[in-house]
């Protein structure tokens, strides 16, 4: 992953980020009651229904195989939110814990995952998924944990940037010195100071990791049919865009919809972070 770089840096009104938010929440909603918004089967073939025009019984058309595009959609928003959400949740928790630990001990430690931020740092990201793909096959799960393998390491370096300064080591040994535990020192004292960068740059990461995942299954490295995330509805109308544009219109505006509201919003987060207001 490319260095994490915060949005546009422009004022938001309210209003707008409250319909932001409402538009995450929406999406979010889509993925966890899945079965509730299905019309019919997504993976249901029905050749008499090929590329059927959008109607009241299929909002969106069917495709080549005369299947519901609505349905296709929503099984979609399940598949690339809830695949894009765990990778940036352990990429966040395993990155945090261990720029925590590099901050608070310091010396040989923080040297050591310095150097192993810096050795994956090294490696483009495409380069780990391809290696785990061709070792493992096609399958969403190596993506995933290739994207993490390389994810932690940009939390890491942040958390560790922001804690590791003179005046947090000083709190750091008062509450030593107040007969805290170590893992108390941790929640207490040291993550909230990173947790305003961290909660921003994991809504920037979503997004990012959503619009990377969605491109891998568009090249076919990731969901394989007949299940179907977002890129892969790409993916399958891009023989037949000419004819029937809308087949790759409504996955590409699901995800530019997700994916800019997450990263306004991380954006937001960031600007409220800087000016003191977090």
């Amino acid at each position: 992953m490319g260095n994490i770089r915060f949005g546009l840096h422009r004022e938001y009104p309210p209003f707008l980020i409250c319909f932001l938010w409402v538009i995450v929440s929406f999406y979010f909603l889509v993925a966890i009651f899945e079965p509730f918004f299905l019309m019919h089967d997504p993976n249901a073939v029905d050749y008499t229904m090929k590329f059927a025009q959008p109607s009241i019984q299929y909002p969106f058309g069917c495709d080549q195989l005369g299947r519901c595009v609505y349905s296709r959609i929503i099984q979609g928003a399940r598949i690339s939110i809830g695949y894009a959400a765990l990778v940036v949740f352990i990429s966040c928790i395993w990155g945090t814990f261990l720029g925590i630990i590099s901050s608070y001990y310091g010396g040989k430690v923080d040297r050591l995952i310095d150097h192993v931020c810096n050795l994956f740092r090294a490696f483009p990201e495409i380069i780990v998924i391809l290696i785990l793909a061709g070792l493992g096959g096609k399958n969403i799960f190596f993506i995933c944990a290739g994207m993490m393998i390389m994810h932690w390491v940009i939390y890491t370096r942040v958390v560790r940037e922001l804690t590791a300064d003179g005046k947090m080591k000083n709190m750091v040994y008062a509450a030593r010195m107040a007969g805290n535990k170590t893992p108390r020192i941790w929640i207490k004292y040291i993550f909230p100071i990173a947790a305003p960068a961290v909660l921003s740059m994991l809504a920037l990461d979503f997004a990012g990791s959503l619009l990377a995942m969605s491109g891998y299954s568009f090249l076919g490295l990731g969901v394989q049919p007949p299940q179907a995330d977002w890129g892969t509805l790409i993916g399958e109308a891009q023989a037949v865009f000419i004819s029937y544009p809308r087949l790759i219109f409504f996955p590409s505006i699901s995800i530019l919809g997700i994916s800019l509201s997450v990263n306004m919003i991380g954006d937001w987060i960031q600007q409220r972070y800087q000016a003191g207001e977090m």
